[in-house]
């Protein structure tokens, strides 16, 4: 027998799916975020086995953190500085990857260098 636990939803996100439960004919809640969560570990997965299937040391890192260190610092004077900011401090990852188009699992990695967190920091302040 499966064992259940309950969660707890913003009622935002519940206002967001339940249309999306209507249109696509899911039975409930309950299937719909099943689904995503089962899909969102899979990515995970897939992203995690292409990581690890390059060495940090790889040219991509390299070059994605010069990228990264680049760009944060032309932003310290960029016209549009603020918006920026405000795009970075809530999802860092896909607005640089989406930036200078590397994938996000290489830009997720990149992130953790303390000198890319000093930079974000930096550029916040």
């Amino acid at each position: 027998m499966t064992d259940y636990v309950t969660i707890k939803l913003p009622r935002k996100i519940v206002n967001e799916i339940d249309p999306i439960i209507e249109n696509k004919g899911y039975a409930s809640r309950a299937e719909f975020v099943k689904e995503a969560i089962r899909k969102h570990i899979a990515d995970i997965s897939v992203e995690k086995r292409s990581v690890t299937q390059r060495s940090t040391s790889s040219p991509i890192f390299s070059e994605a953190k010069q990228d990264v260190l680049a760009f944060l610092e032309k932003l310290k004077t960029h016209p549009n500085r603020k918006s920026w900011v405000s795009a970075l401090s809530k999802d860092p990852v896909t607005v640089l990857a989406t930036k200078l188009g590397y994938p996000e699992a290489v830009i997720r990695h990149v992130v953790k260098y303390e000198s890319i967190q000093e930079k974000l920091e930096e550029v916040s302040a």
